[in-house]
């Protein structure tokens, strides 16, 4: 039985680019945000003792660090936008997702290409302001952008996957 379709979802580097980061590891993120706190600390000791030196040191590695992971956002985006359209001749691909009660389908809507995701592979659920992502437990991640489904119909996803008992959490990343 179908319980949603979401029809017209565009993958390109625009839709990519607003959930970069959640395809990071949580640990990479906490070794990244360590560094820079260790880093900045070390800057603010140095300046205490007077020690330009350290100081310019310090900063320089906090500026690496805070810059690193847009930069490997952005190669990791570019990659991908790369292999897209050499498997489909296009850098934007339109797929259809579609909920029943086993699992998602994706259809890409070129190829006419299925895949499926069980319900009980899925990790979380991520909301954004603009994007629904869904992750499984194996890494992969498929999404939908937000004006292409109703509000009442979201609200009756939500309610479906919190009887699946799946994690579904608003980001707090909804600058990106």
């Amino acid at each position: 039985m179908e319980l949603l379709t979401v029809k017209n979802n565009i993958i390109n580097y625009s839709n990519l680019k607003k959930i970069r980061f959640f395809f990071f590891h949580f640990i990479y993120k906490f070794f990244v945000l360590c560094g820079a706190v260790l880093a900045l600390l070390a800057a603010l000791i140095s300046v205490s003792n007077g020690d330009m030196f350290d100081f310019i040191k310090s900063s320089l590695v906090l500026v690496i660090l805070c810059i690193l992971p847009f930069v490997q956002s952005e190669v990791m985006l570019k990659r991908f936008i790369k292999l897209q359209k050499e498997k489909y001749g296009s850098d934007q691909v339109s797929i259809d997702l579609i909920f029943d009660n086993d699992g998602i389908i994706s259809v890409e809507q070129s190829t006419q290409n299925k895949s499926k995701i069980m319900y009980k592979d899925i990790k979380q659920v991520i909301e954004t302001k603009e994007i629904i992502l869904f992750i499984t437990k194996a890494g992969y991640t498929t999404f939908f952008e937000r004006k292409n489904v109703e509000s009442n119909d979201l609200e009756k996803l939500k309610q479906f996957f919190d009887k699946q008992n799946i994690l579904w959490e608003k980001s707090i990343c909804n600058i990106f």
